[in-house]
């Protein structure tokens, strides 16, 4: 819908036929604002002329004020048909076949009406003024630059010209002092008008398309938040359903773990037991399997890099082996050491992971405790509270990450006499850190083991646990913390 006819674009981008359909909505608007002053004027200006035509005395005809009456009050009556026979308009989509014609109709009267306001003027007065201040507001109002509206531009140019120069001057006035000002007024007119309303139609035109610019750039940030609302919900939900899994795994870890009431019915042990994981899963591991007829004990302990549940699928490994093996009654640790290597590394393979993991077996056997593995040192306190440092990295190699490591184990005998224990951990406990970026230390077990060595194995546990802990402080634990003390009846 144009009402000027064609775009004086030769090719319309795309956003064109949008532009005119608001730019038409706009015209609207304006056609009602101006349709209410050319139907109230009417009624105050005519009986202002009148009034002043029959106080003057005049001799002049009464033609040309009643065809200016005739004019005002045609003009008058079209407002009133353009206003009251079509609703106002909410937005652009109102827009209808009947309100394009409304606008074509009123702003070619109103340009007619000019025209013709002006011969009558002029004719009465030589005034000119009320054309050109009406061909402004024309202009500014409906003009669109476009070839309908070129062409009604010059015509109306032409018809100004035609007029001053074929319409007999008023008595009052001399041709030769006003013909020159007439001429220059008008084209001044004229000019100020296209210039004027040309401004506001690109102005209006950079206004639309910055809106539009704006309309899409929040429409794809809408887009942006409605997907980013979409993915955070999918992802709470992801979420949800992995600390679910998550907290079953880490039920299930807890479950293969030897509880401290099945460690209390040990007969000729006393052995207690921490491990807290740093995650939901960790990667920390014990075992002690006890057949109290024989006096025998299988005691492992493991460190799985890294934690989480890939972490934890690794610890449930090692305690299904570890348990078979101890049903095994007699077994070599050396042996025991390599095919636990075997079956980590090519399930390692399966998986395609590249964890590993430090681990030491304790074959105890009435007294005697064969150790083999690699680990973190073991601490083995003597009954009167001398201490004794076990290094394992010469006993074995880390499982999972060569698949013969046999020429790297071996095994180390000692005894243990009544009162006597071992006490593991893993690394988390001495790579324990303070707010202050400290570590706990071997030295600070040590010291915490001897002060407390002559107590039960339960008491130890507490007191290391404490120590660690308040070492630790407001600091956060980074890495699984396990614990295992054992001694001797």
């Amino acid at each position: 819908m144009k009402i000027l006819g064609k775009s004086w674009h030769r090719e319309e981008p795309e956003w064109w036929a949008e532009f005119l359909q608001q730019w038409n909505y706009i015209v609207y608007l304006r056609v009602r604002k101006v349709a209410w002053v050319t139907s109230i004027y009417p009624i105050l200006a005519l009986p202002i002329l009148w009034t002043v035509r029959l106080t003057s005395n005049s001799s002049h005809s009464l033609v040309l004020p009643i065809c200016l009456t005739s004019v005002l009050g045609g003009m008058a009556v079209i407002s009133a048909y353009t206003l009251f026979t079509s609703q106002p308009l909410s937005d652009t989509r109102c827009l209808t076949k009947r309100h394009r014609t409304a606008i074509i109709t009123y702003t070619a009267c109103f340009l007619v009406h000019i025209h013709l306001i002006m011969i009558i003027m002029w004719l009465i007065a030589g005034v000119v003024t009320q054309y050109l201040i009406g061909f402004i507001v024309y202009c500014v109002f409906f003009f669109r630059p476009s070839r309908i509206g070129y062409i009604t531009y010059a015509l109306s140019i032409l018809s100004f010209f035609l007029c001053v120069n074929t319409l007999p001057f008023p008595v009052i006035y001399t041709r030769v002092e006003h013909l020159s000002a007439t001429y220059l007024s008008g084209i001044l007119s004229f000019w100020f008008g296209i210039v004027v309303s040309d401004s506001l139609f690109q102005a209006r035109i950079r206004e639309f398309l910055n809106q539009r610019t704006i309309e899409k750039q929040t429409i794809s940030l809408t887009k942006a938040y409605n997907d980013i609302h979409e993915l955070n919900e999918k992802l709470r939900a992801e979420n949800f359903r992995m600390n679910y899994e998550l907290s079953i795994a880490r039920h299930i870890q807890e479950m293969i773990l030897p509880e401290q009431c099945e460690l209390d019915e040990i007969e000729f042990l006393e052995v207690a037991a921490l491990m807290s994981p740093a995650t939901e899963v960790g990667g920390d591991y014990f075992d002690v399997l006890v057949d109290n007829d024989t006096h025998r004990a299988t005691i492992a302990i493991g460190d799985v890099t890294g934690h989480g549940l890939e972490s934890g699928i690794f610890t449930v490994m090692l305690q299904a082996a570890v348990g078979l093996i101890h049903n095994c009654h007699e077994y070599s640790p050396k042996e025991v050491l390599n095919t636990l290597n075997k079956l980590l590394y090519h399930n390692a393979k399966r998986m395609q992971s590249d964890k590993c993991v430090t681990f030491v077996l304790l074959q105890y056997d009435r007294g005697k405790v064969k150790i083999c593995g690699q680990h973190e040192t073991i601490i083995l306190v003597r009954h009167t509270g001398k201490l004794e440092i076990i290094d394992t990295a010469p006993l074995g190699f880390m499982l999972g990450l060569e698949p013969n490591i046999s020429p790297f184990v071996q095994e180390k005998e000692i005894y243990l006499d009544r009162g006597d224990g071992l006490v593991l951990y893993t690394d988390g406990i001495v790579e324990a850190m303070n707010s202050e970026q400290e570590t706990y230390g071997i030295d600070r077990l040590e010291a915490a083991i001897v002060a407390n060595y002559n107590r039960s194995a339960k008491e130890i546990r507490e007191a290391i646990a404490e120590d660690v802990m308040n070492f630790i402080g407001v600091a956060p634990i980074d890495d699984d913390i396990t614990l295992l003390v054992i001694k001797q009846i």
